[in-house]
């Protein structure tokens, strides 16, 4: 079996106190059943220290402090779990993320999450076309599927990456032409007529911007883990309207950020395209991707205005925190799936017109 990952894959290390955030915090951390087994035999004051805090509950996981933190944390920002036992003895969500994986027959897809301040900056910092490479792994199952829609979904996500990274069109344009190109494809996959050869088409776009409210107070009905991020999201709803000369000066000013988002777009292809093999539905993954792109880049821009600046460590923060609290929580991904189906504000027509 084979394990494909991107090229930067192998460049992630976990930067541990160095990094400027945790993820030992927010979220439930499960642990698995076989490292579940090894803390209940651990001896001493440490054992007792790891039973104490581990819930009983299946599945069953750390209960987090009063700050809510991972009582595993310490005072320097590190995992006395790794320290006290080594890192062979982390559970298998602590020692993978922000890894992410899907399983397909002979074949296991990986990358790094976002969600990760030190994969987030590998991930926005590519400056190379997008390349993956492989590795012989032991046989892993995986769920049925329709081994002819993958191979089409497969050839598809190859065209839309390259065509993401043809630089001679104008990046909105790029994008904006594979969201109404894979409209048309759902529309054959609905009918169960599957397209040979998947070109992106050329269409005309909206080249008035409209309003970012109607759909960024969709992003304000989300569950979010940091209330931080939604009020960032609704002071920039009040303070920060755009106009045709503040966009182009803020595009002018920050031409750098073009790469960072081609490289948001392939890490959402690449991550979530090849899911609807499992459930036929590639509409919802690009949409996902699309607007991913402008509510990213809506608060580049806010962040722009309200610094008179951008930085590249801004940039990353901004990625990363978007990313953690709509990547990794299942209902928030689900409501925006539902609505790139049933909402006019998540309509390619609609979008067309956000992409600025």
């Amino acid at each position: 079996m084979k394990l494909c990952v991107p090229e930067y894959y192998k460049d992630f290390k976990c930067i541990a106190n160095k990094c400027k955030d945790t993820c030992c915090k927010g979220w439930e951390i499960d642990i698995d059943r076989k490292t579940s087994q090894f803390y209940s035999q651990v001896d001493g004051e440490f054992g007792n220290k790891l039973r104490k805090n581990i819930s009983e509950t299946e599945p069953k996981h750390f209960i987090f402090n009063s700050n809510g933190k991972c009582p595993f944390l310490n005072n320097n920002n590190l995992c006395d779990i790794f320290i006290t036992l080594g890192e062979e003895h982390l559970c298998t969500i602590c020692s993978l993320h922000p890894r992410y994986f899907e399983w397909f027959d002979g074949v296991k897809e990986g990358g790094i999450g976002m969600c990760c301040e030190e994969a987030a900056r590998i991930i926005l910092s590519q400056n190379q076309s997008f390349k993956t490479y492989e590795i012989d792994i032991p046989f892993e199952f995986c769920d049925n599927y329709d081994k002819n829609l993958f191979s089409r979904l497969y050839n598809y996500r190859e065209k839309i990456i390259e065509y993401i990274e043809t630089s001679d069109i104008p990046f909105k344009t790029r994008i904006f032409n594979i969201l109404k190109s894979v409209e048309f494809i759902q529309e054959k996959i609905d009918k169960n007529q599957l397209v040979d050869e998947f070109e992106i088409k050329e269409f005309n776009e909206n080249s008035s911007p409209v309003d970012f409210k109607p759909l960024l107070n969709h992003f304000l009905k989300l569950e979010y883990l940091d209330s931080d991020f939604k009020k960032i999201l609704k002071d920039c709803l009040t303070n920060y309207g755009l106009t045709e000369n503040e966009i182009k000066k803020f595009n002018e000013e920050n031409q750098k950020i073009i790469i960072y988002l081609q490289n948001i777009a392939i890490y959402f292809i690449w991550r979530y395209f090849l899911k609807a093999t499992f459930d036929k539905d590639i509409w919802s993954k690009i949409n996902l991707m699309v607007i991913s792109l402008i509510t990213i880049k809506y608060l580049y821009f806010c962040k722009w205005m309200e610094k008179g600046g951008l930085s590249f460590d801004d940039c990353i923060v901004i990625a990363k925190k978007y990313s953690q609290e709509i990547e990794y929580s299942y209902e928030n991904l689900k409501f925006l799936a539902d609505a790139a189906y049933n909402n006019y504000f998540f309509s390619s027509d609609y979008l067309g017109g956000l992409l600025f």
